[in-house]
């Protein structure tokens, strides 16, 4: 195209300078059109990266969009399930608790023996409880005496007397401790870890035993001991000439367990031989000896114990041993 163009104008007899200004003007318009021809080539490349870019943005926005509905209907069908298994569980532990409520043999709130006992640091506390007699005529007196050890354990602090504790206690013609010990490992399946002394009176033949299951706050079957502590003899008609000594039986083994208790779980002195009436000592002999058996096994055990040294400084094991002697010397009087 352009050869022919030039091809005329030499033809036409034009001057030199006016061929020249034709060429130019030829040239630089074919270089422009080419130029403006590779731009808007290069535009629409680049239109086409922007609209294959764009169009992968919104693909991979629609991936991720899917994915995330995906992951939101998984995750809230998976908070349905936990859900639906809590109302479970819970519906569960309603039937549990209602089928226990019908068996457990105390009348005890669980919850409150542990806000009492365990939250509460500055006042720890044993709770004890009485069991029933399998004597007609002691029975008809339990709640007399569950009154008498009531009045005691507030002398002694840092017990929780359960008054009448057992659940149907006015019908004093059911005798509610036959189950013993097993009874008591039932109870303690469900307040072990709590402070505990169950003192479980049963006559067998002429001999009325003193029966005690003691637990503190360890757990499993490891802490729990039974034993039998005192023993005397019985007669059914004569209950009401013996019922002073039994009380006063009871109230010495509940003043040696709490003194146990303080002593080796808080390093605490005992208190009980302060508060004990020399009257029932003079009067009732074996009590009075089984306490000094008892408080001078106490004293042998601090004395060689180990573990027990291990929590006290030198001047705690000092005082503790001056208090228990002086406890010793004042039920040898």
């Amino acid at each position: 195209m352009l050869t022919n163009g030039l091809e005329m104008l030499f033809n036409s007899g034009c001057s030199p300078f006016f061929i020249s200004s034709a060429i130019s003007s030829m040239l630089f318009g074919k270089l422009n059109y080419d130029t403006q021809l590779a731009n808007s080539e290069d535009r629409i490349a680049f239109q086409k990266q922007m609209n294959l870019a764009r169009q992968k943005f919104e693909d991979e926005k629609f991936e991720q969009e899917l994915r995330f509905k995906r992951e939101m209907l998984k995750t809230g069908h998976f908070f349905q399930q936990i859900e639906a298994k809590r109302s479970f569980e819970n519906e569960k532990k309603k039937l549990e608790f209602n089928h226990f409520e019908s068996y457990w043999p105390l009348r005890i709130d669980i919850h409150a023996i542990w806000n009492e006992n365990i939250f509460s640091k500055s006042s720890p506390s044993l709770t004890v409880i009485l069991s029933r007699y399998n004597s007609p005529k002691a029975n008809n007196d339990y709640s007399n005496t569950c009154d008498e050890l009531e009045r005691y354990s507030e002398k002694l602090q840092n017990i929780t007397f359960k008054h009448s504790a057992w659940k149907f206690a006015e019908q004093v013609n059911v005798n509610y401790n036959v189950g013993g010990i097993a009874q008591n490992m039932n109870v303690h399946y469900i307040m072990q870890g709590i402070p505990t002394l169950i003192i479980t009176p049963q006559v067998v033949g002429d001999t009325l035993y003193f029966d005690t299951s003691i637990w503190s706050f360890g757990k499993g079957l490891g802490s729990f001991f039974n034993r039998s502590m005192f023993s005397m003899p019985f007669a059914e008609q004569e209950y009401d000439q013996l019922k002073d000594k039994i009380r006063f039986a009871q109230i010495a083994i509940m003043g040696v367990v709490r003194d146990n208790f303080m002593l080796f779980e808080f390093q605490k002195p005992p208190v009980f031989p302060k508060v004990v009436e020399q009257e029932r000592l003079d009067k009732y002999p074996d009590v009075h000896q089984f306490l000094v058996t008892q408080y001078g096994a106490l004293k042998e055990q601090t004395t060689t114990s180990t573990d027990f040294k291990a929590f006290c400084s030198n001047r705690e094991l000092i005082d503790i041993e001056q208090i228990l002697q002086t406890s010793v010397n004042t039920l040898n009087q």
